[in-house]
């Protein structure tokens, strides 16, 4: 990030607040979402940082932490609320006894799809609703 200051005029602080406002909103319905089909905000984002890990349907709880910005032990905490309500499990990694894979387990990813079939259809109406380029360069 530069340390140039970079001075931004009333209508592109308008812009940056209907964001804000449009990301907050956002959020929230996602949390409800969560909260409708019986989990916890919390539980639905590390279901979804599991599922989204790139090119894999598991995560290690040092990826999980880092997905959610929680420390480690929090993560820890969190895997083990999921695994007691039946969303996830740990598994050992067959050639790195050391490593523990988290996944998803039928009952977790069906919760996971009933939220983010929600997510998932109000982030393509933002998408065409919020534009990230200065005026002029659309």
């Amino acid at each position: 990030m530069s340390n140039r200051r970079v001075r931004l005029d009333k209508k592109e602080y308008e812009r940056l607040a209907a964001f804000r406002a449009t990301l907050r909103r956002f959020v929230r319905r996602t949390e409800e979402r969560a909260r409708a089909v019986g989990i916890t905000p919390q539980q639905q984002q590390a279901l979804l940082g599991v599922m989204g890990s790139p090119g894999k349907d598991w995560a290690s709880v040092a990826e999980l932490a880092d997905f959610l910005q929680v420390r480690h032990n929090s993560a820890v905490e969190l895997v083990d609320r999921c695994e007691k309500a039946g969303l996830m499990r740990r598994v050992q990694d067959e050639s790195d006894r050391r490593l523990v894979h988290v996944t998803l387990t039928p009952k977790g990813k069906s919760v996971l799809d009933q939220c983010a079939e929600v997510s998932w259809a109000e982030l393509h109406s933002l998408g065409r609703t919020i534009s990230f380029a200065p005026d002029g360069e659309e």
